[in-house]
């Protein structure tokens, strides 16, 4: 706007200049000479004028008529460039000034102590409960590993759907994380049943394993979740976690830990690319083929195994068992 009004004053001081020259009584100076005032139109009347001094007239005339003539063109051209300024300064600083104000409010809004603070939330998309829910790697009921990937499934079967990782170190740390809170609520719910069972029925371990079933069809095997748990003397499988006591007898296989066989399944005999196994022989010769996520899963369900062995053989005690023989004559001798 400082260029604008500096530009302005310059054109009505050339406006002022022009109409003083222009004026009739003091006569007109010459567009080529501006210093060489002419005789003034009124003191020529009745002077006789020769032929050539008429022809200097009148080329003097033409050349007076086309200057000023050029002088309007020039006047007309200048207030228009002034009145084009104008209008371009007006919308520029008009449109300047309006950004300057929303930035000067938005940024007023944002940095001002007194302004309105806005409050970054979360939003839930998806709420799993982790109390007795797993996270698998693993692509649901295969053998094949997510890469860099994981899952959360809760004990309502929701899940958060597959959770993808820039880089294997973030994906540790999640897995880690969300396994050491599992495992804590994990057992805090057992420290709840132990305080409704006998000091001899309480829950040693709780946690979900993968069962491999075979399909007479096929090739391969299918991986089913499953809920497993020692507790006192016995070993229960469930389909779903149990939530009151009344599911313990209704809702779960058992067996007694005395009468089964646990056996770490090596590298080498593993049966797809599912790993860390084990097998478990019930007295009835059943097998059941499971695995687990990781290392540490699968030494907790081993410890907590041999405690159970532990507790069930000092339960017992002594006992005596019938025998039957038979004998056997061989020659003159009895066997």
């Amino acid at each position: 706007m400082q260029s604008f009004f500096s530009f302005s004053d310059n054109v009505s001081s050339t406006s002022e200049r022009s109409s003083a020259q222009l004026r009739p009584e003091d006569g007109w100076h010459s567009p080529s000479n501006p210093t060489s005032p002419t005789t003034p139109t009124g003191k020529i009347t009745n002077h006789k004028l020769s032929n050539s001094d008429q022809t200097d007239c009148s080329t003097t005339d033409s050349t007076t008529t086309a200057s000023i003539r050029s002088t309007t063109n020039n006047l007309n051209k200048v207030n228009n460039r002034v009145n084009d300024v104008i209008s371009n300064d007006i919308s520029t600083t008009t449109s300047t000034t309006a950004a300057t104000a929303t930035s000067t409010s938005s940024s007023t809004t944002d940095n001002t102590p007194n302004g309105p603070k806005v409050e970054k939330q979360w939003v839930d998309v998806v709420t799993v409960p982790l109390m007795m829910a797993y996270i698998t790697r693993y692509i649901f009921g295969t053998d094949k590993l997510r890469p860099q990937a994981f899952e959360v499934r809760g004990i309502n079967g929701i899940s958060t759907g597959v959770v993808h990782c820039q880089d294997a170190a973030m994906l540790s740390q999640w897995i880690k994380h969300i396994t050491n809170n599992i495992i804590g609520l994990t057992n805090l719910q057992m420290k709840l049943y132990n305080s409704s069972f006998p000091a001899s029925e309480h829950v040693l371990y709780m946690g979900w394993v993968c069962e491999g079933v075979l399909n007479h069809n096929l090739p391969w095997q299918n991986w089913k979740p499953k809920f497993i748990a020692l507790k006192g003397t016995d070993i229960y499988m469930f389909d779903t976690p149990p939530l009151n006591t009344h599911d313990w007898v209704e809702r779960a296989s058992v067996w007694a830990v005395h009468q089964t066989m646990f056996r770490v399944i090596k590298e080498s005999e593993y049966v797809d690319e599912r790993q860390h196994c084990f097998l478990l022989q019930t007295a009835m010769q059943e097998s059941r083929y499971l695995s687990v996520e990781t290392r540490q899963d699968l030494l907790r369900i081993e410890n907590a195994w041999h405690r159970a062995v532990y507790n069930a053989v000092t339960r017992l005690g002594e006992r005596n068992y019938t025998r039957a023989t038979k004998k056997w004559r061989i020659g003159e001798k009895e066997c």
